[in-house]
């Protein structure tokens, strides 16, 4: 579904959808660009895009498995942070990875205190963006969107706010920033 407004400056998506590696380091062959694909149908393919192929390339730098490092781990939710504020996609996966292990560089660390807003259909992913914005000292918000059944009951509990949609939960938030 197309999203009916504009995002406010530094967003960025963020996802577990197979994706390309950042956009900042040579292509490598092997990745699914769905991410980007679903960016470009709404009008998003301008943000910075964290997704299953920024965690591969991660995973091929520092050891591990990709996986490990997807949402709602707080890394890929650090690594989207340091993207929305227009750092580099590759500065701010490793920045992230350092981050989760005790150490903060730049460009988050220069986030202390941040608001951040995660806009998720999965209550563990904002609570995995809580411990990401935890790392950096800030403030999370998180907006839930779900129409109903159980996923917006777990959604209730974790979100400060849930939407029957994301057009109505951007237009919403975005009148409230």
């Amino acid at each position: 579904r197309a999203i009916t407004c504009s995002v406010p400056p530094h967003s960025a998506i963020y996802t577990a959808r197979p994706s390309k590696p950042p956009r900042d380091v040579p292509m490598q062959i092997g990745y699914a660009p769905e991410a980007e694909l679903g960016a470009k149908l709404v009008g998003l393919s301008h943000l910075p895009l964290i997704g299953y192929g920024s965690m591969q390339w991660l995973a091929e730098r520092v050891g591990g498995e990709g996986e490990h490092y997807l949402k709602p781990s707080p890394l890929q939710g650090l690594a989207a942070i340091g993207a929305a504020s227009g750092a580099k996609e590759s500065e701010s996966i490793l920045a992230a990875h350092a981050a989760v292990n005790g150490e903060l560089k730049s460009p988050l660390k220069e986030l202390r205190g941040v608001r951040v807003t995660v806009f998720e259909d999965s209550a563990s992913s904002i609570q995995g963006v809580r411990e990401a914005v935890k790392i950096i000292g800030g403030e999370c918000v998180g907006i839930g969107i779900s129409a109903g059944g159980p996923k917006m009951e777990r959604l209730e509990k974790i979100a400060d706010r849930v939407y029957a949609c994301v057009d109505d939960a951007i237009q919403g938030e975005i009148i409230n920033v």
